[in-house]
């Protein structure tokens, strides 16, 4: 399910670590958003804790559409800051995250890859999903589509000698948390017309790596 690395090159990420939120345009025209474009949002959030991850992403892809596309989700926390560097939306009990926008053309998408990072003392983990998957998205022309929040979960596995858990792999929860972040971005562009959203949030998934949790 998760391809597993470890890389002895842990000081370079530790010299370069910085905080990294999901993209986020600046402005977006109300007529961006027209019969060949169509406006991707939602949010990605990590479970809270210093023993979560430093950095966790969503790879998706245009399937049907004239123009190719390709993006990645991203969220990262800089744990060289004491407590680590958070440059959070919303934090809340459980998980902490951000609000993320995308101007793409109109058609057939999918999430096909994610990626988790880790640093504990001296060591630097990364984990990959090997076993192929794809999470349909269909971004309609003229209208905001929006894709509920995704949640990374770590599952730990043992403890080291000095009794700190160890991290094995990750899964995502996907919840429709709409209501908290159509209000965010309403406020964030408030010239674009926030009562027709079209909600696409994936029921189940080809793959155990993601759960939809609010409907069960």
């Amino acid at each position: 399910m998760i391809k597993y690395c470890s890389s002895l090159f842990f000081l370079l990420t530790l010299l370069s670590g910085c905080t990294a939120r999901p993209e986020l345009p600046s402005s977006i025209a109300t007529h961006s958003i027209n019969s060949d474009y169509a406006l991707i949002v939602g949010s990605l959030s990590r479970a809270n804790g210093l023993l979560s991850f430093d950095s966790w992403s969503l790879s998706f892809r245009s399937l049907k559409t004239p123009i190719p596309y390709n993006n990645i989700i991203r969220g990262k926390v800089d744990k060289n800051v004491p407590f680590g560097k958070y440059d959070f939306d919303f934090k809340e009990q459980k998980n902490s995250g951000n609000i993320f926008a995308y101007l793409v053309p109109a058609g057939e998408y999918e999430i096909y890859q994610t990626n988790m990072t880790n640093t504990y003392g001296y060591s630097f983990t990364s984990w990959q999903s090997k076993e192929p998957f794809s999470l349909k998205i269909h971004a309609n022309a003229g209208q905001i589509t929006y894709i509920g929040e995704y949640a990374i979960q770590p599952v730990y596995e043992g403890k080291n000698l000095f009794g700190v858990p160890l991290m094995a792999l990750g899964y995502w929860i996907v919840n429709d948390k709409s209501t908290r972040d159509i209000a965010m971005l309403a406020h964030r562009y408030p010239n674009l017309n926030w009562n027709n959203i079209n909600k696409n949030i994936i029921r189940e998934a080809n793959t155990p790596l993601f759960i939809r949790q609010d409907i069960h």
